[in-house]
C-alpha cells in the first residue's frame, strides 16, 4: 500500500556489528535529514549479537519509521538475498514518492551533501545515481528511480530467472548482486547514470579486524 507520506524508502542489508553500526547509522541519519524516510533494515547473525544489534538500531532511529527484520542464520549468499529480496519488496509496498536510496550498513558518510540535494540529480524515471563513484549500476550506495529498480530489483529479485543476471542464478550460491546489477546489462538498462562522491567503505577494514578478511556472505562452494 502507497504511504504518501514517504518520500524515499530506504533499504540496508545489515550483520549483527552495532559497535560499526554506531558510527555508520548517525551520518546516515544526517545525510536524510529533510527528506521523509522509511527505513527497512535487515539483519543476519554472524556475531551472535541480533539482540544487541536491534537494541542499538532502535536506539539511533529512535523517533524514525524504521522496520527491522532479524535472522538466525547469516554468513551465505542465501542469507543475503533473502535479506536483499526482503528489503526490496518492503520497498516497493510502500511505493515512495520520489524513489529509492540503497545504503547497506558498512558505509560512511563523507560529505556535507545532503539526500535532499541528491534527489534533484534525478532528470527521469529510469536513474541511477552512484554515492561511491562508481560508474556503472551497483548495490554500493545509490539513488534509484522508480523504472530502474522497479525492472532490475524489484522484478529481479523476485524472478532471477528471467532477470537481466539469470547467467549467474543459482538457488544456493547467488550473489543478489549479480542478479539485480549484472554488468553490463544493468548499466546499459538505464537511460542516466550518475556519479558522485557521498560515503567510504569502512566494511573492509572491519571485515579485516573482525573476521581475519573473510567475507561476510561467502558460500564455498563444495
Amino acid at each position: 500500500m502507497k504511504d504518501s507520506a514517504i518520500d524515499i524508502a530506504v533499504m540496508i542489508t545489515a550483520i549483527d556489528r552495532p559497535e560499526l553500526h554506531q558510527k555508520v547509522y548517525s551520518k546516515y541519519l544526517e545525510y536524510t535529514s529533510n527528506v521523509n524516510c522509511k527505513w527497512i533494515i535487515t539483519i543476519n547473525n554472524i556475531n551472535n549479537q541480533i539482540d544487541e544489534t536491534i537494541h542499538n538500531i532502535n536506539s539511533i532511529f529512535n523517533g524514525y519509521d524504521v522496520h527491522i527484520k532479524p535472522y538466525k542464520s547469516g554468513g551465505q549468499y542465501a542469507d543475503w538475498y533473502e535479506s536483499v529480496k526482503y528489503c526490496i519488496n518492503e520497498a516497493y509496498n510502500s511505493q515512495p514518492k520520489i524513489g529509492y536510496l540503497w545504503l547497506e550498513d558498512d558505509w560512511l558518510l563523507n560529505s556535507d551533501i545532503k539526500l535532499i540535494d541528491d534527489i534533484k540529480l534525478i532528470d527521469n524515471d529510469n536513474c541511477h545515481i552512484s554515492l561511491h563513484n562508481r560508474i556503472h549500476v551497483s548495490f554500493n550506495p545509490s539513488i534509484w528511480s522508480h523504472e530502474a529498480f522497479n525492472e532490475l530489483m524489484y522484478k529481479s529479485i523476485n524472478n532471477p530467472e528471467s532477470s537481466l543476471g539469470s547467467g549467474h542464478y543459482n538457488k544456493l550460491q547467488t550473489n543478489p548482486e549479480r542478479i539485480c546489477c549484472p554488468h553490463p546489462e544493468s548499466t546499459n538498462f538505464v537511460k542516466s547514470l550518475k556519479t558522485v562522491s557521498r560515503f567510504k567503505d569502512v566494511g573492509r577494514n572491519w571485515q579485516k579486524d573482525k573476521l581475519n578478511n573473510s567475507k561476510t556472505y561467502n558460500i564455498k562452494i563444495k
